[in-house]
């Protein structure tokens, strides 16, 4: 059996990574209804809308029923996690709810402190990508080319590449990129330029991979991520969040 495969964030990151995962996904329903009393209080309860995309749901101060829809319920969520500042132990148990895995709080040590955090498990060790090329031709990374990434392909110089990229400045610094536009126009392309299919064989490869962006490298991430987002790498259908 493989070793696991873990990575550690502080307190901020984890806090940041559960907030991010809330809202960055199509609303879900399951995990948001299963957070509620955690967030909310043991008082707090919620009774799914099978008619409609939210639910229903009461609190202590007020025993009323009231509808809240998945996307407003997210946001509440959000907010009363970032109100309530977990301690490392709760954030490590909302860290295991929200990324279906396994999560404990710890520490790790650097520059001579030890730092607190929590430890999460990716579940990235049973991945094998299977060259479908879906990452590629579906999911936007339009915003998430990295300064370092630029650098890379500048210093060595990459010009068919970079005439793929937008640079965005403010008072002449260079504040952000997008990728990929067509050469010699401002229009962005409607797929990944650098995806060549092999003939006959239903598969795909990346036709820079030995310098494709930091996004495309390190993707799915996660056994959530790439759940979410449609990844056949983990052998497995696509976690459920209606």
């Amino acid at each position: 059996m493989s070793e696991k495969e873990r990575i550690f964030l502080a307190r901020e990151e984890a806090l940041s990574a559960i907030l991010t995962d809330l809202r960055q996904y199509r609303p879900q329903k399951r995990l948001f209804m299963n957070l509620c009393a955690d967030v909310f209080g043991r008082d707090t309860l919620v009774v799914d809308d099978h008619r409609r995309e939210g639910l229903w749901m009461s609190s202590s101060r007020s025993r009323s029923m009231r509808y809240v829809s998945t996307t407003d319920l997210g946001e509440r969520l959000c907010r009363g996690i970032e109100h309530a500042r977990p301690s490392s132990e709760s954030l490590a148990n909302l860290c295991g709810r929200v990324f279906d895995t396994a999560a404990f709080s710890g520490g790790k040590n650097g520059n001579g402190t030890r730092k607190p955090g929590v430890w999460l498990e990716t579940g990235m060790e049973t991945f094998a990508c299977r060259q479908c090329g879906r990452c590629c031709r579906r999911l936007d990374y339009r915003r998430e080319l990295s300064f370092e990434d630029y650098a890379v392909w500048k210093r060595l110089g990459r010009t068919d590449i970079l005439e793929r990229v937008k640079v965005y400045r403010r008072n002449g610094r260079m504040t952000a990129f997008g990728i990929w536009l067509e050469p010699g126009t401002d229009r962005f392309s409607d797929h990944c330029p650098w995806l060549r299919e092999l003939p006959e064989k239903d598969r795909w490869i990346c036709g820079i991979h030995e310098v494709k962006p930091e996004i495309c490298r390190h993707y799915p991430g996660s056994r959530k991520h790439g759940k979410m987002t449609g990844c056949p790498g983990f052998g497995e259908s696509p976690l459920r969040t209606d």
